[in-house]
């Protein structure tokens, strides 16, 4: 009998992956050129990669990586064939440590003889690319000179120029090392304060919008140390000084004056400051003739004291706001012989509908508006406007006439407004008292606002009454 057996010829290498060496946050990318492995009596099933990163990404077909890590890591590239023979690659990334580097250099320090000497070394003079500074080391230090890792302290005893060497070490152990001078004399030198480089810009900003201001390290330099740190006296409530930088959200009015001071390693100062105007955003008005699209159009700007003759303007009116910062809500409010209060929620923010608007009713108006970002209030103005007819009102003219909500009656200029009180009483004979929260008396004129008492429609005898006393009986029409 003859028997045949399979025998499977387990996968092979066909090309070797090179090793890698990269910096933290330095991209890796590498594509495979043609097939890794190959499998001389079958297909190549499948591909595990094993001791990838999770900084690492391993396909068929490429190699990538974005090292978060210091340290050299092996990567095994496991082939399976259809038989589930295996085979194995492997390739290295090794991820070097950047050193630190000198951010500035120290300046020379003249000290006199006999008197004691101290001088804090700042980490701030270095700094790590890919880690941080962990330790600070001097070499060459005189017999007179200690140092704690951080401040180098003594009395010089002798005349002499002294050159010692401020070394800095990173957490991979690497290190740098930059020149320190100390001369010292018989008087040495005075200290002098910080020097301010550039004055800082003032600043303007709205209520509820943000400061923020970076102070750079060139602000302010020191000729015989180092500035050991700026300070923020006195800042307004609203702003903080934290990492250098002054930011707050503005909540009132005013001009503020921001004062910033440079102490350097000997405890002297300079100060510098700027000023920063916080305002409220102007609240304009624009009037607008009501209609449809297509039809509507800017008469011109609404502003205190205007007055608009009947003759000019069109049948019907509507008011937008416009605001200097952004705003999502305006609450008007209308007084005068037409009265409104709305709540517009979106842009334009208009008094009424484009479509519909108002009728422009000769009198004296009050248009009062508050904007509002979310629930702060923003920017808030009142004006004044009249709407002036060119036909005279005499006196107990009403009008309109019929009307909708308001009422309106001339009255005679020797009328003693606060002894006024009105009725309105129907062809039935009900009457309907007319409360003081119903009633405004503008330029003698009386603006009656109906719209509270809820009458039915129809014909009214207006009465009016000065100390008790009738005084006049208008007939009025509510539609």
């Amino acid at each position: 009998n003859l028997k045949v057996t399979n025998t499977n010829i387990k996968p092979i290498v066909k090309r070797t992956i090179p090793d890698f060496e990269a910096y933290l946050e330095q991209s890796i990318f590498y594509q495979f050129q043609g097939d890794i492995f190959d499998d001389p009596d079958g297909v190549i099933a499948r591909i595990q990669p094993i001791g990838a990163r999770p900084w690492m990404t391993v396909t068929a077909k490429e190699f990538s990586a974005f090292p978060q890590e210091q340290g050299t890591f092996t990567v095994t590239l496991r082939a399976y064939d259809d038989d589930s023979a295996s085979v194995e690659t492997a390739f290295k990334i090794k991820v070097i440590n950047r050193p630190p580097v000198v951010k500035q250099l120290l300046p020379e320090k003249v000290i006199a003889q006999n008197k004691a000497f101290r001088f804090k070394i700042p980490q701030t003079y270095f700094s790590d690319p890919d880690g941080q500074i962990t330790k600070l080391k001097v070499v060459n230090l005189p017999s007179w000179l200690t140092f704690d890792g951080t401040e180098l302290r003594g009395t010089p005893t002798e005349l002499g120029k002294y050159q010692l060497g401020i070394r800095a070490f990173d957490n991979g152990g690497d290190s740098v090392e930059t020149p320190f001078i100390i001369t010292v004399d018989l008087r040495g030198n005075l200290n002098t304060p910080p020097v301010l480089r550039y004055q800082i810009p003032n600043a303007q900003l709205f209520v509820t919008h943000r400061f923020s201001y970076k102070v750079a390290d060139s602000l302010f330099y020191d000729t015989n140390g180092y500035v050991a740190r700026i300070e923020t006296p006195n800042l307004p409530a609203w702003l903080t000084f934290k990492n250098n930088e002054i930011a707050g959200l503005a909540t009132q009015a005013g001009t503020y004056t921001i004062t910033l001071r440079a102490v350097d390693d000997d405890e002297t100062s300079t100060v510098t400051t700027f000023q920063i105007e916080v305002r409220y955003p102007n609240l304009n008005f624009e009037l607008i003739q009501a209609g449809k699209v297509g039809t509507r159009r800017l008469i011109g700007p609404l502003r205190e004291g205007d007055v608009l003759l009947e003759s000019t303007i069109p049948e019907k009116i509507t008011i937008y706001a416009i605001c200097e910062a952004p705003v999502k809500k305006v609450i008007f409010k209308l007084t005068g012989p037409y009265q409104k209060t709305f709540v517009a929620e979106r842009f334009p923010f208009s008094l009424f509908d484009e479509e519909i608007g108002f009728a422009p009713i000769a009198g004296s108006y009050t248009l009062n508006a508050v904007a509002f970002n979310d629930s702060v209030q923003v920017s808030a103005t009142t004006i004044h406007f009249k709407v002036q007819t060119t036909q005279p009102l005499t006196d107990w003219d009403v009008y309109p006439n019929p009307f909708a909500t308001v009422c309106n009656l001339k009255l005679p200029d020797n009328t003693d407004i606060r002894a006024l009180t009105f009725k309105l009483v129907s062809v039935t004979g009900q009457a309907f008292s007319i409360s003081e929260k119903q009633l405004l008396v503008m330029d003698k004129v009386a603006y009656l606002n109906l719209a509270s008492s809820q009458i039915p429609t129809g014909t009214y005898l207006l009465q009016v009454f000065q100390n008790e006393t009738l005084q006049q009986v208008v007939k009025i029409v509510k539609q």
